[in-house]
């Protein structure tokens, strides 16, 4: 639970407080209300983009299937009795801050947009636009990770599954529920090495060749261990988009994910990418073999997959989404930039 409640005050750069639109994006955790107010100019136009459900909500950041914030998130059921209350109040001042500041929310999905209409907060809003996240044109399927295998010691013709979390044992992340669930002798497991990125670690059977890497940040180093990759495998229980699924991708490596929050927005709808329901382990694992049966990404299938993301996340692409955004709200100069 994040509250929007923190007294926390910044000192403003000159030219914010000359500003006619102000855009936010994720500020969870670091400001409060109280703080934007004093960093917004008055009669700025304030755009906000909703990357989690935490924008309107009484502090949640991940969406459970709890509906309480279409009516002011009363009786918040993951916070103790004696505090409560909290989170309608949580949720009070977000609702102030968006009436007096006539915000104007932006979604990163079509999902995040529809939920976002059933809320208490905008749920009278005519129009919630989508802007998705642009991915970072380092990540191309040109290149290979042979470098990256062999500091890993891991063999040229061995089958690499990749998964990711910025904390492994995040259980929202489901990387641990996916390999308890991984059968017994499963039949891929003799040729398969599972490189996991992200930091800590957790119990993995002994039959399971693989390797922790680490927290990996910055795109280069990203591009490194995708490329290492063969495929994919997202088993999140909530993702509002998926972004590594859309990097992974641009790098020309398939994907299997379940299908959840934004993620089948995310995910190239060819026949060795692969969303299953929610939870279904098995048939993620039968969907992981069928992907492996194919054998390794060709060339036609990398470029074919990088061309998908581009064509949807490029930069220009997703520029354009944002200056239509402002467009429609009066600021037509920004055509010219």
């Amino acid at each position: 639970m994040h509250s929007f409640l923190r007294q926390t005050r910044w000192r403003s750069h000159p030219s914010i407080r000359r500003a006619d639109a102000v855009h936010l994006h994720s500020v969870t955790g670091f400001i409060g209300f109280a703080g934007l107010q004093d960093l917004i100019p008055d009669g700025a136009m304030v755009f906000w983009t909703a990357h989690n459900p935490w924008l309107f909500t009484g502090g949640c950041v991940v969406y459970t299937g709890c509906d309480r914030f279409e009516e002011g998130c009363r009786g918040c059921p993951i916070l103790p009795p004696a505090v409560r209350g909290w989170a309608q109040l949580d949720h009070g001042a977000k609702q102030r801050f968006a009436l007096e500041r006539r915000v104007q929310p932006v979604a990163n999905s079509e999902w995040m947009a529809a939920l976002m209409k059933r809320s208490s907060i905008y749920g009278q809003t005519s129009d919630i636009p989508v802007v998705p996240p642009i991915v970072d044109r380092v990540f191309r399927p040109d290149g290979d990770g042979r470098a990256l295998r062999a500091q890993f010691g891991i063999a040229p013709e061995r089958y690499v599954i990749g998964l990711s979390a910025r904390a492994v044992t995040d259980l929202a992340k489901g990387i641990g529920q996916f390999f308890a669930a991984l059968p017994v002798g499963w039949q891929p497991l003799s040729n398969v090495t599972f490189l996991i990125l992200g930091d800590g670690r957790i119990p993995m059977p002994s039959s399971v060749d693989h390797r922790f890497a680490g927290l990996v940040e910055g795109a280069h180093d990203l591009l490194c261990y995708y490329r290492a990759m063969d495929i994919f495998v997202s088993p999140s229980a909530m993702e509002t988009f998926g972004m590594a699924l859309l990097e992974a991708q641009a790098c020309g490596i398939p994907v299997v994910a379940f299908s959840t929050g934004g993620t089948p927005e995310a995910v190239c709808p060819y026949a060795n990418c692969h969303l299953v329901q929610n939870g279904d382990f098995a048939a993620m694992f039968d969907a992981l073999r069928a992907v492996i049966l194919e054998g390794r990404p060709t060339i036609q299938l990398s470029d074919a997959l990088h061309r998908w993301v581009d064509s949807r996340h490029g930069a220009g692409v997703i520029a354009r989404k944002q200056i239509g955004v402002y467009q429609r709200h009066g600021f037509d100069q920004i055509a010219h930039y």
